[in-house]
């Protein structure tokens, strides 16, 4: 009997290797169709982020955000993460509605008629982590009344950020990336208002 299913085995595979497999290394990540809101969403509908929150990582790591309410269209924050060794990361953050400020290109551009998610990164003396005239845009792709989710595709990697609002007081926050050939990242930022 093992004779008989192990050449059965290798017919199959006499048969199969020809046609290969399929190059997963090129393969370009699919942006997420957004939803119907995505649309329609401008930054004052998401008046729910506005505050200052704080919490801490899975790791024990402090963490820190802060958003200001809308106003022509333009709602701006910023984060604080204390990482390892007293390693400090900072973001300046700026959600702005299509119809306001000057258009975006290159990678991550937004899509015309919807909410754009724009943050440059410091490091702890304040040094910009992207080119000084460049900054991370990301597309708005989701939107509920607790929920906001912006998507960047940058080559072979696809990046999420979204917020969820658990009650007046509780939010998550949270980071996806995916890339061809290399391990899923997920990191999510529990967060309590602070009063």
């Amino acid at each position: 009997m093992q004779t008989r299913v192990r050449a059965v085995l290798i017919r199959a595979l006499v048969v199969l290797l020809p046609l290969g497999t399929p190059d997963l290394t090129n393969a370009q990540p699919t942006p997420t169709p957004p939803s119907p809101a995505a649309a329609s969403t401008t930054a004052a509908d998401l008046s729910w982020l506005v505050g200052h929150w704080t919490g801490t990582t899975a790791q024990g790591q402090h963490i820190e955000e802060m958003w200001m309410p809308a106003r022509d269209g333009l709602m701006l924050g910023s984060f604080r993460w204390e990482r390892d060794d007293h390693r400090w990361l900072f973001e300046l953050l700026a959600i702005a509605d299509p119809t306001t400020g000057a258009p975006v290109s290159g990678a991550g551009a937004r899509a015309p008629g919807r909410l754009v998610l724009r943050l440059k990164h410091f490091d702890r003396q304040f040094r910009g982590l992207e080119a000084q005239e460049a900054s991370t845009t990301l597309t708005l792709v989701e939107h509920t009344d607790d929920r906001v989710v912006f998507e960047m595709i940058e080559g072979k990697r696809l990046v999420r950020v979204g917020y969820t609002r658990k009650d007046a007081d509780t939010l998550v926050a949270f980071y996806d990336a995916t890339e061809t050939g290399k391990p899923a990242m997920h990191i999510d930022f529990p967060y309590t208002r602070v009063k």
